[in-house]
């Protein structure tokens, strides 16, 4: 089944995006096998979708613009940020490689910078459902993982203790 993001998802996931004009890929918000990502190389947040699509990208001026329109608790579908395509061809990295743990196992020698866990576990909040996440971090990789029921999850970049 198709899933529905809020308003205020969506622009928790704006906030995550790039704004380092040399990165101009991670300035948008991409949607890959059925996943919403967004990420600024220190965070990614990624939403399960639940819906089958083509890979693109989003413009988050042009989502803006949508968000502006909604009514406060608005929704938008999947196959509504399909209108939201850009129209230029952008590269994101492949996000399911990029975050992929190896058989790593969690950790409790990560630290990690707490204004960087906010905005993520900012992102994945559900104004309609009681929240709860599951925490893990992996030493290996320095990275701190929050998933929530839906299969939604934040990756934050830490570093050693």
């Amino acid at each position: 089944m198709e899933r529905t993001i809020t308003k205020k998802q969506l622009q928790a996931m704006v906030k995550v995006c790039s704004k380092d004009t040399t990165r101009p890929t991670l300035m948008r918000l991409a949607v890959q096998n059925g996943k919403l990502w967004a990420t600024d190389g220190y965070i990614a947040v990624v939403y399960d979708l639940h819906a089958t699509t083509a890979d693109f990208t989003i413009d988050p001026d042009k989502l803006k613009m949508k968000l502006a329109v909604m009514k406060p608790l608005g929704t938008i579908t999947a196959s509504g940020l399909e209108e939201l395509k850009d129209t230029e061809d952008y590269r994101y990295p492949n996000m399911d490689v990029v975050v992929k743990v190896d058989n790593e196992e969690p950790s409790n020698n990560v630290s990690v910078d707490p204004a960087l866990l906010a905005r993520a576990s900012n992102a994945l909040i559900d104004p309609y459902e009681d929240n709860w996440y599951k925490l893990a971090t992996y030493d290996k990789s320095c990275r701190v993982m929050l998933t929530n029921k839906h299969g939604d999850m934040a990756i934050i970049m830490g570093g050693k203790k």
